[in-house]
């Protein structure tokens, strides 16, 4: 900066000696003019100097505001841009998230995600960050349950109505009463929202939408939005192909925008010095189009300056329109001119008058002073050019420095750079490395800069630290060049720096939250599996041996229903802090809810592998005292070695995992070693559980029907019995499958598909014959039984009373009150209501007493014994005594034999159901029936065979 200092005085010192020179030489022949020419010359003279004059003083205030103007625009634009790419990154993260529990993200996880991120305060300008699940339709009423199964009552997708799929909003945090309003609201029915979701999943890549309202809008304090995707996948890295990447999505990741908050956030003010700010969606600038106006649409349209630039960014095309205000349009004095005009001719007159009367001396003089009018509007001229790029350098986002190429001393630094070093810049200006920096470091510098001025070449450094005086250690990213003058020599030395502090840290904490548990910060699922395959690669290359150490929390669902989930995660993380302290250094991931997993490396051997096991239990055992709440948990441990119980990673944790089964099912506080004979079974049950997940979905479910008949012989209905006809292993028994269903939860999205399924059967009858379905008691707990009962009635069209619903003494066990207030509620819907296996539980007769049942139904186990066991003959002649007494019909299950019926018969049993009446078989098996021929029971051929266990949707026989 002193080195441009001096060069200009110089130039100035060269251009008044020349001006000396060409003046005397001027005077000498203005001699030899006669006056009244010199006085005419005079007059023409100074009028053209006058006009220049006020030419030069009009243009020179407009050419500062013009650049002052150009300024604020590329400052504005620039910051737009820089904000909404920041952004990306929040996107980026969330994806991340998915992948590394893959795509198993809850809630809760997702709540502490976004809660790590700060938005309030780091990403101003934004209402949450959520995420849109896609569904397909056969999904759609099981998606709902489970949703409101997490705690959300009230979810549902809007708007309503059928459609091929859906993409609902799951997750959006902050949850609060503005984002509550888009909670469910399906964004792939607004066009403009499906463009850029549409645009998102066929890239890869982050999409901008159009100009929307948001659904968080309220009736007041309306503003524009808009949002920006980016897809969640089924793998972790986005298909290759735009074929792979339309059948691939999951669902998004979004962030909604209100354009008025995201512009405060930006600029810092809605308002700009002076400058009118319009963002228009799209290259026309209608007012349809107008997505931001910093003056609210008021203040007039026309202004001294205005320029309309795009801005591209993620597929999205804006244009930007700046406009000058009055207030910036009164800096330009447009009044001075025409009073430097008026005054310079009127001076131009009066001197014309004199100068026939003065001497040629005076003409000389009038030639000076024009000559020195040059050169001060020259001088004027480099002044205004100088502070121009001297206010342009200081206002540059990016940190300036600039160095002597001679003396290798500071002579600039803008305030980006005061700001990165965190010192005043006064402490460098003319001052080297030395005197700024310890040696060691300052001879690295010197070292760096010589060797750039020398090769007069840039120089661009790898990102490092710098320990700077006044502002920590800055992560920086440095480039150099020379600058050189007019003679091709380094004048100068120019380094321009990239703080990467904080883009390196938001990254480090995302890679961080990918690779680690949100609650624990345990590593997670992906780390473990990364962890396992090098030690896995480590053993086989030294011949050394590695066990897995499986872990499951005993009762934790219990203190979660119990205590509520903020006290369950807390236990979660004071296990992990205990279980930490007991692995002794041994590798630790949480897989998920109350599951985690231990890698032993270095030739573990059993005693070695139990003793670790014997700490972990000592550690989960002792009390856990959370606000004033003291519980315990027990632990259950799974162990299997490497290479005797498994060659490779997958198998190795399948069987620690079976191990682990084993030692839940024989009780708490268990260690189990893998055993292959023991643990084959359990491990073909999960295999069992994992297909039936998918069996709805893939049509391998079917419905049987059985028919029911009146004792005389006519065919009332059917029970709809379920099947699963598995792809590899063929028909699944009842019995294997149903307990599985039921153990997973499984059977609740199982018989919602059932009852829709019968009903919508049913309804396409002929003849209004009833249909009996059976259900589960997780129905009963999970969901809103009355509303789905009613929902499909109202679907299918099928006439309440034609549907049955059966139930077992199971459905009263637990929470009686609760299942009694839902029977009730179904009742009234005009259903009716069965009691199942009669006889066979603990409390069937007050059960009848609680609730007006329809009907009764006896267990097969005794009907098939009234032949020749007289204590089931007298079971079933007081069931059906005690049925006629309260006027409740009664079925008797499983009646195989004539003799059976006719036992029946005699005890004026009103309804049957067996084999002898007809097998469990597709409905087209019983098209006749169903369209209106009548079946007697006697006489006829009804596939009387072996008995198999007739198997229920809710329970297996």
């Amino acid at each position: 900066m002193h080195g441009l200092v001096g060069r200009r005085n110089r130039r100035t010192r060269s251009v008044t000696g020349d001006g000396r020179g060409q003046l005397g030489s001027l005077l000498a022949s203005l001699k030899r003019c006669p006056a009244n020419l010199l006085a005419a010359a005079a007059f023409i003279g100074i009028a053209i100097a006058s006009i220049s004059m006020a030419a030069h003083t009009s243009t020179k205030p407009t050419r500062i505001a013009n650049e002052r103007f150009k300024f604020n625009v590329s400052e504005a634009q620039f910051a737009i841009r820089q904000r909404l790419l920041a952004y990306r990154q929040l996107l980026r993260g969330g994806v991340g998230l998915f992948a590394a529990t893959g795509n198993r993200v809850t809630r809760e996880e997702w709540r502490t995600y976004v809660g790590t991120l700060a938005i309030d305060k780091d990403y101003p300008g934004i209402q949450g960050v959520g995420f849109a699940k896609q569904i397909a339709a056969q999904r759609r009423h099981a998606h709902v349950l489970a949703v409101r199964s997490e705690g959300v009552p009230d979810y549902q997708i809007k708007p309503g109505g059928d459609r091929d799929e859906y993409t609902s909003i799951i997750y959006l945090e902050p949850f609060d009463w503005r984002n509550r309003r888009a909670f469910g609201f399906d964004m792939f029915t607004e066009p403009v929202r499906r463009e850029a979701m549409i645009m998102a999943h066929d890239s890869g890549a982050p999409s901008i939408s159009g100009k929307v309202t948001l659904v968080q809008e309220t009736n007041q304090g309306v503003q524009n939005g808009f949002l920006m995707y980016l897809p969640v996948y089924q793998t972790a890295v986005p298909p290759a192909t735009v074929e792979e990447r339309r059948a691939g999505p999951v669902g998004y990741v979004y962030v909604p925008f209100r354009m008025r908050d995201l512009m405060r956030g930006t600029l810092g003010t809605e308002q700009l010095s002076g400058v009118r700010l319009e963002i228009y969606d799209g290259v026309s600038l209608r007012e349809d189009d107008e997505l931001y106006d910093s003056a609210g649409g008021a203040g007039p349209r026309t202004s001294a300056f205005s320029v309309a630039e795009p801005l591209e960014i993620d597929g999205r095309s804006w244009t930007i329109r700046f406009s000058s205000l009055p207030t910036f349009d009164i800096t330009i004095d447009v009044q001075k001119p025409r009073f430097i005009l008026s005054a310079g001719l009127l001076v131009c007159l009066l001197l014309s008058v004199a100068v026939w009367s003065l001497s040629i001396g005076r003409a000389r003089a009038r030639e000076l002073a024009d000559a020195n009018e040059q050169l001060s509007r020259a001088r004027d001229a480099a002044d205004d050019t100088r502070e121009f790029l001297g206010m342009v350098i200081e206002n540059v986002p990016t940190p300036i420095i600039v160095k002597d190429a001679q003396s290798f001393k500071y002579v600039l630094l803008n305030r980006a750079a005061e700001r990165l070093l965190g010192v005043p810049r006064t402490r460098y200006i003319d001052k080297t490395a030395f005197e700024v920096y310890p040696k060691e470091e300052a001879e690295t510098i010197f070292g760096y800069d010589r060797a750039i001025v020398k090769s007069r070449r840039q120089l661009c450094f790898d990102e490092h630290w710098l320990d700077t005086p006044g502002n920590g250690r800055r992560h920086v990213k440095p480039s150099s060049f020379p600058v050189l003058n007019g003679a091709g020599e380094p004048q100068y030395l120019l380094t321009v720096i990239e703080d990467v502090t904080e883009r390196n840290e938001a990254q480090a904490r995302i890679h961080h939250m990918a690779l680690h548990d949100l609650l624990t910060d345990l590593p997670n699922q992906s780390a473990f599996n990364g962890h396992l395959a090098s030690a896995f690669e480590a053993a086989k290359s030294s011949g050394k041996g590695l066990a897995i150490l499986c872990l499951d929390l005993d009762r934790f669902k219990e203190i979660n229903d119990i205590f509520g989930y903020r006290i369950g995660d807390t236990l979660l993380c004071r296990a992990a802090e205990r279980f930490s302290v007991a692995a002794a250094g041994a590798f630790l991931a949480r897989l998920g809810s109350d599951d985690f997993v231990i890698i032993l490396t270095d030739c573990p051997t059993p005693s070695g592998a139990m003793a670790l096991a014997d700490r972990l239990l000592a550690a989960s055992s002792d009390e856990f005292e959370i606000d004033g709440h003291r519980t315990y948990i027990g632990l259950n441990i799974g162990v299997a070695f490497y290479p005797a119980d498994g060659t490779d990673p997958g198998m190795l944790v399948a069987n620690a995992d079976a191990a682990l089964c084993r030692a839940k099912a024989d009780g708490r506080g268990m260690v189990r070693f893998f055993d292959p004979d023991l643990d084959m079974r359990l491990r073909e049950k999960r295999a069992l559980h994992q297909d039936l997940n998918v069996a709805v979905s893939e049509r391998q479910l079917v419905l049987h029907y059985q028919p029911q008949a009146k004792v005389g012989g006519e065919i009332i209905g059917f029970e709809v019995l379920l099947r699963w006809q598995h792809p590899s292993r063929g028909l699944v028994p009842p019995a294997v499958f149903i307990p599985l269903a039921e153990e997973s939860g499984a059977i609740v999205t199982i018989g919602t598909w059932v009852l829709r399924e019968a009903c919508r059967e049913a309804a396409s009858w002929t003849q209004p014959l009833r249909i009996a379905v059976n259900l589960s008691p997780a129905q009963f707990v999970q969901g809103d039984l009355p509303a789905l009962v009613h929902t499909t009635l109202l679907e299918t069209g099928l006439a309440a009373d034609r549907l049955e619903l059966e139930i077992t003494e199971g459905v009263l066990i637990g929470d009686f009150d609760r299942a009694i207030a839902i029977l009730r509620r179904l009742k009234a819907l005009g259903v009716h209501i069965a009691m199942d296996d009669f006889g066979t539980g603990y409390s069937s007769l007050s059960y009848l007493q609680s609730f007006p049942f329809d009907k009764i139904k006896i267990d097969r186990s005794f009907i098939s014994n009234v032949e020749r066991n007289g204590q089931s003959a007298a079971i079933v002649r007081a069931v059906i005594g005690l049925g006629r007494a309260l006027n409740l019909p009664v079925v008797a299950e499983g009646v195989e034999t004539n003799e059976q019926l006719d036992f029946l018969s005699r005890e004026a049993c009103d309804q049957v159901q067996g084999y002898l009446i007809g097998r469990p078989r597709p409905i087209t098996d019983y098209v006749n029936t169903i369209a209106g021929a009548r079946h007697s029971t006697h006489g006829g051929n009804y596939g009387l065979c072996a008995a198999e266990p007739v198997v229920r949707t809710a329970k297996p026989r």
